[in-house]
């Protein structure tokens, strides 16, 4: 099981969001390899 700590809602957009720019920009690192 995977533990996720309660976050609060209002943080919760912010940390999407950040968390997919990440992930894209990590994909296009991975790409151009």
């Amino acid at each position: 099981d995977v533990y996720f700590p309660e976050i609060p809602s209002n943080f919760r957009p912010v940390f999407t969001q950040d968390f997919a720019s990440n992930i894209n920009y990590s994909y296009q690192i991975w790409q151009k390899g």
